[in-house]
């Protein structure tokens, strides 16, 4: 792929879980061969974990039309566990929500095709936190994953990444040591687009790839 380096994240990997019972809202914790703890809940209910401690909330300011602040972005992931052993194990984002199997449970399952506008598809779901503190009074902004089964998956995003795709998006995030980062990140095989560009004054950007093609940026601010 043009522009790229040749750095890949593969899923055919077979990965043994030791899953340990929990005694919490009948929560199963499993550790993966990379060591990033998961999560896996009941496919019923809402399987909260515990979230982040917010200690200095943040008033709730509306605009003029009455929205006041971010609360999660919504990616769509053909493998559940990758995009949370890229987000939770490689970015230190917090999962607070734990996997469920929701196709497990019919009538919720309608529902999400409902919700989501599609039609016969078997939803599998997490969600996880972003660093950084709260968006409003002491909510952590979230991103929360949907594994989609039985209905066609679009693979164009993640085969080119940086395709002028109509209603493409990304998150950036602001980070303290981006090469640290990225070496855990090449002995990962996370895709890049570049190296990293540095300005005069010191601050570094680049953008990854997660494992559904999703473009990641990470800035490191020059120092002060």
């Amino acid at each position: 792929m043009k522009g790229f380096a040749l750095f890949a994240v593969s899923r055919s990997v077979a990965v043994s879980f030791a899953v340990l019972a929990l005694g919490h809202a009948g929560l199963a914790h499993a550790e993966e061969a990379d060591e990033t703890p998961l999560v896996y809940g009941p496919p019923t209910g809402m399987a909260w974990m515990e979230l982040p401690t917010v200690g200095q909330p943040v008033p709730i300011k509306p605009n003029g039309v009455g929205v006041y602040g971010f609360e999660h972005a919504h990616v769509i992931t053909a493998d559940l566990e990758a995009s949370l052993r890229f987000y939770v194990g490689m970015l230190g984002f917090e999962q607070v929500m734990a996997i469920q199997d929701i196709y497990k449970d019919p009538p919720t399952n309608e529902r999400m095709n409902v919700l989501l506008g599609f039609k016969d598809a078997q939803f599998r779901h997490a969600i996880v936190t972003m660093p950084g503190g709260a968006s409003y009074e002491t909510h952590v902004p979230q991103i929360e994953f949907w594994e989609v089964r039985g209905v066609p998956l679009d693979e164009t995003l993640n085969a080119n990444p940086t395709g002028n795709l109509r209603g493409k998006g990304y998150n950036a995030y602001m980070v303290t040591d981006l090469d640290a980062l990225l070496e855990k990140m090449k002995a990962a095989n996370i895709r890049f687009v570049s190296d990293v560009l540095r300005s005069a004054s010191g601050g570094k950007s680049i953008y990854v790839v997660d494992p559904d093609g999703q473009l990641v940026e990470l800035n490191e601010r020059p120092p002060r």
